[in-house]
Formats: structure tokens, sequence, C-alpha cells
């Protein structure tokens, strides 16, 4: 009788580690990030169209602020922001647009960009400061086309491009002797405050800065990802999943 009891206890052990193994398996799975939006910049981002995009069509917002000789618009791999117009005449360029995130948590956003290594980019007021950024806003107000935003910045990467927050620049003597940085270069994938997620009014704005000609950046990607969050029911059947196989394995002892 003990040695009966023995293995029903241990079959019982056994289905529930089975079960709690297959209910870790699914969130593992379910835990893996997947792209909400991307846009590789094949197309001009202020035209509708898929080629280079997923998850949406819908075109970006463009807008330049400063020198309207200045141009934004995309060669084939990439956005590119280029001043035209004279010395220390600054020029801002403007992506905007709404990314719904609904049905998605610890959402992140990876830029890839970068510069004219024939140019320098200032960290100082010299020239006034060149720099890429992005700002975002989670109620879908505050940033609007033609216009300067006070919304909250995810990155500002001044002078040259490294794909990393720096609010002040590499400060080189004489401010403007930095070389732009040619190479496509990534952030790292920047997280996102709680209010990103499940948000069907979440936005976006990539904001480019320079003041003399030449002084070009590149956009080559934009990717926002997330983790798909879990439906009630997929819940409910990964539960009843390991009940089914703790109640076979009791039958079994029967």
């Amino acid at each position: 009788m003990g040695s009966m009891h023995r293995k029903s206890t241990y079959s019982v052990i056994k289905a529930g580690v089975l079960g709690l193994a297959l209910v870790l398996g699914w969130a593992a799975a379910s835990a893996k990030a997947d792209v909400i939006y991307s846009d590789d910049f094949t197309i001009d981002p202020g035209t509708a169209g898929s080629s280079g995009r997923v998850g949406s069509t819908v075109a970006w917002t463009e807008s330049i602020r400063g020198t309207t000789s200045s141009t934004l618009t995309s060669d084939g791999t990439s956005a590119v922001f280029t001043h035209v117009g004279a010395v220390n005449s600054p020029a801002a360029y403007t992506l905007d647009r709404v990314v719904d995130t609904t049905g998605y948590t610890n959402i992140t956003i990876t830029l890839t960009a970068h510069q004219n290594s024939a140019a320098s980019y200032e960290d100082a007021v010299t020239n006034s400061t060149d720099l890429l950024m992005i700002q975002y806003s989670l109620t879908g107000s505050g940033i609007v086309a033609g216009s300067a935003s006070a919304a909250p910045i995810l990155l500002q990467d001044i002078g040259v491009w490294n794909g990393v927050h720096d609010t002040t620049g590499e400060s080189s003597s004489p401010a403007g002797n930095n070389s732009g940085n040619p190479t496509p270069t990534a952030t790292a994938a920047l997280a996102l405050p709680v209010g990103a997620n499940n948000n069907n009014l979440f936005k976006i704005r990539i904001e480019g800065k320079n003041s003399v000609d030449n002084e070009t950046y590149w956009i080559d990607s934009v990717v926002i990802s997330g983790t798909l969050i879990p439906e009630p029911a997929s819940l409910a059947l990964v539960a009843l999943g390991g009940l089914a196989i703790l109640g076979r394995r009791r039958h079994g002892q029967a």
C-alpha cells in the first residue's frame, strides 16, 4: 500500500511539473518581442505605401522648419535630411506618426542612422547645435507638424551620431570640427514608459537639426516592437491542458 501511495504521489508531482513546464514554455514564447511597426524608408516618408514598411502603409507627416530650401526625401534606402542654404541658418526636419500599440506591452524603439563624413557636426552654438532626437506622446497631442514640440524626449544625440543619449556632444575645439559618422549605427532598444503599452494614440517624432550645407542625416530604419498581451482565453487553454495531464495521470493510477 505504501509503495502504491508513493507511486501515486510521484505521478501527481510529475504531472504538476509537466503542467508547470507547459505554462512556462508558453509564457516564454509569448514574451518574444514582435515588430509592431517598421520602416526602412525605401519610399519617401510622406508617401503612403507598403514598400519597406511593416504594420502600416500610412505615410509619415513631414515638415521642415527654418531653411525652407532644405530637403526631406528618400534616396531609396534612407530618409534624408539635407541642409541647403546659408551657413548658420538652422533647419529642423520632423517625421511624425501615430503607432497603434493596442494588444502589446513592453514597447521599444530602435533607430538606425548615419551622417555625411565630409561635413562637421556642431555641439555648441557656433553654427547652432546639430542633433537627432526621438520624442513621443502618449495621448497623440503635443506633436504638431511644422511646430517645435515640448513632448518628452526619448533620445537626443548632439554632434556626431553615436546612437546614444548625449546632450552635450563631443566638445571639440573649435566647435564644429567633428566629422560625421558615415556608418549606419543603431540605438539600443529604447524602452518607452508603461503609458505607451496597449495605446492606440501613441505618437512618435523623429527630428533632425543641422545648420550648414552638406550636413546630412540619413535615417536608415526605425523599428517599434512590443510583447503581445496574452488573451484570457489563451491562458485558460493552457491551464486546462495542465489539468488534463494531471487528470490522465490520476486515472492511470486508479
